[in-house]
């Protein structure tokens, strides 16, 4: 299943869960972010489900907020990132 959804798999020991808690929340955290991004739509057919999960989110925050700007907010793809 990792392979189809291009993901890398940690397996959590048989009888050491010390990795059990941090995949539980990873998967609880990627749950909630696509609950809220599908939250009030409503879909009939799994087709459809599945292409507006593939659908990227929104990366532009202007239009979130009416189109209006910071004066100091600068667009995220202008900065390059950076560790």
């Amino acid at each position: 299943m990792p392979a189809h959804y291009a993901v890398a798999g940690l397996s959590t020991g048989a009888y050491k869960a010390t990795d059990k808690a941090n995949v539980e929340q990873g998967a609880r955290l990627v749950e909630r972010c696509v609950m809220a991004r599908l939250r009030k739509r409503r879909f009939t057919l799994l087709g459809s489900l599945s292409d507006a999960i593939d659908e990227p989110p929104v990366t532009e925050r202007a239009p979130a907020f009416g189109g209006q700007r910071h004066k100091d907010q600068i667009p995220i793809d202008i900065l390059p990132y950076s560790w």
